[in-house]
């Protein structure tokens, strides 16, 4: 998830062709994410780490197990947790497998995978897409400079609220308890910030 900006339009037969679309910024550098997701009010709604991408440092299991251990090291996870995770590679890895490991084995937490191609059930992807589109609403409406991509996403990544996860996870069909979907929704004019690493 590094560009805010379509490179390509989709034009229908028939119709004007479109402009050209904006690359939206001419800042060459790239950005990925990881994040995790949380009902709890008591939690952020996401935690997340964004860092810089080279060739020398590229999203892999490294970035994967340094992530889960400070979220578990931060108090992020708590005995009893159930991470649901999407099937790529470095989770299924060795360091993985290990990560699983130590997870279960010193906090109590349970790594669950969803099945292969369908990371669509992830509710952190929402979180995502719905960053994305709060970043170009502040660039189109000229809040924030779109050759800042770094700023520009965090703002929308602090954006997301329990409520937020609240929705996603039902659209994904998963079955939220009624005490935890009253709760949130109690809570839902407030807001505890998103912590980032």
């Amino acid at each position: 998830m590094t560009d805010l900006f379509c490179k390509k339009q989709r034009h229908i037969p028939g119709l004007p062709t479109p402009p050209p679309p904006s690359t939206g910024s001419t800042n060459s550098k790239h950005y990925s994410w990881f994040g995790m997701t949380s009902l709890r009010i008591d939690k952020p709604p996401l935690f997340w780490k964004m860092y810089e991408t080279t060739k020398g440092n590229s999203q892999d299991g490294d970035e994967h197990v340094d992530f889960f251990m400070a979220a578990a090291e931060s108090g992020q996870l708590d005995y009893g947790d159930v991470v649901v995770t999407d099937n790529w590679a470095p989770h299924r890895s060795a360091r993985g497998k290990e990560l699983e490991d130590y997870l279960f084995d010193y906090y109590g937490v349970c790594m669950v995978y969803l099945p292969p191609h369908r990371s669509d059930l992830n509710p952190i992807e929402h979180c995502w897409g719905r960053a994305k589109s709060y970043a170009r609403y502040l660039v189109a409406e000229r809040f924030l400079d779109a050759s800042d991509t770094k700023d520009v996403m965090e703002a929308a990544l602090n954006r997301i609220t329990h409520a937020d996860i609240l929705a996603d996870m039902q659209h994904d069909g998963y079955g939220v308890e009624e005490s935890t979907r009253v709760s949130v929704e109690s809570f839902s004019k407030r807001s505890i910030p998103v912590e980032k690493i």
